[in-house]
């Protein structure tokens, strides 16, 4: 009796197995992470016990999964409020999700992460009856280092298109080479103008492929217009002259693509004590060059607002209140 794939149907000679998608084999992701800790721990790589499980504790409360309850402890509400990361041109190398609870007794800011050299921790905790304000402010700010990462991506870009169109339609005699350079870069340069409107975000590859409209459009657009003006040629002045045109608008597409790549989102979560000190410090680290006193907060560069940033700066300061108050009646209140 002939056999067939359960899934789709093929006929099968006896012993042969399909191997259609549905009969695919599964990727153990248990697995693979259990492979990935095995090398790291063989290489030396953070510590054995740190190793294990989820470096980011996702979906895990912080009381009482993370750490330790109080005797009578009870937790109230938790959000997920920033993204701590440090980077080297772009490339993050140390990353780390920042949690705040609030319970009965205590509040507390955790950010478990992980970096090259192994797991990272950064905990603040503060008894709730002394907290008395909160300053927070979600904000934009202007990034330097992203802006030289932008000029970057977009100079390589130029540069491996204007040598490719080099390569392919330049010859020792301009007269013959003209109409080639005139469409090919004519058509690379319009291509590196479409990922402007059609790519969502992705800013620095915007400036990548706008980096390789921006430099052939002009350079050859100047050549190709002079060598039609000495040589009598009107068609490639005029080619010339549009080429340049269009390199000078997406000149302007680049320079607002490298403005919006260089703004970056920042978070500033500090709760104050009666005493209006700081209890619990979220904000970037600030590094003073030249020899300046650097201000190390969390320790990260980067402090990005995470999805419940915003409720949890329109609530924590009514929760903190309503605890300290009316005691269960605001637990009740706020409880998850």
């Amino acid at each position: 009796m002939a056999k067939f794939c359960s899934r789709c149907g093929k006929p099968l000679a006896e012993g042969e197995s399909c191997t259609c998608a549905g009969n695919a084999p599964v990727i153990n992701v248990d697995s693979a992470k259990g492979i990935l800790e095995s090398v790291k721990n063989h290489m030396g790589i953070g510590d054995p016990e740190l190793n294990k499980g989820d470096a980011y504790e996702k979906d895990m409360q912080i009381v009482p999964e993370c750490i330790s309850a109080n005797e009578g402890e009870v937790p109230v509400k938790q959000y997920e409020v920033a993204t701590l990361q440090n980077r080297i041109l772009g490339i993050p190398y140390a990353k780390a999700k920042g949690k705040m609870q609030v319970t009965n007794k205590r509040v507390i800011f955790r950010a478990p992460g992980r970096c090259l050299a192994g797991r990272t921790t950064l905990q603040h905790e503060f008894a709730i009856d002394e907290l008395a304000g909160v300053e927070a402010r979600r904000e934009y700010v202007f990034n330097f280092g992203d802006l030289l990462i932008g000029i970057l991506a977009s100079a390589v870009g130029g540069a491996v298109i204007t040598w490719l169109i080099n390569a392919l339609f330049m010859g020792k005699n301009m007269n013959d080479s003209i109409a080639g350079v005139v469409i090919g870069t004519l058509l690379l340069g319009i291509a590196g103008c479409v990922p402007f409107v059609m790519l969502k975000k992705k800013w620095l590859l915007k400036a990548l492929c706008l980096g390789g409209s921006v430099m052939p459009l002009m350079s050859f657009g100047s050549t190709v217009s002079q060598f039609g003006k000495y040589a009598d040629k009107g068609g490639a002045e005029f080619f010339g002259g549009l080429m340049s045109f269009l390199g000078f608008i997406a000149l302007l597409m680049l320079l607002f693509t490298l403005f919006i790549h260089a703004i970056k989102p920042n978070l500033v979560l500090v709760i104050k004590t009666k005493s209006a000190s700081d209890a619990i410090d979220i904000r970037p680290k600030k590094v003073v060059p030249f020899g300046g006193k650097d201000e190390d907060h969390t320790g990260y560069v980067e402090v990005i607002p995470a999805a419940d940033a915003e409720r949890c700066i329109r609530e924590i300061n009514a929760i903190i209140s309503d605890i300290q108050k009316l005691g269960d009646f605001g637990i009740s209140k706020w409880q998850n």
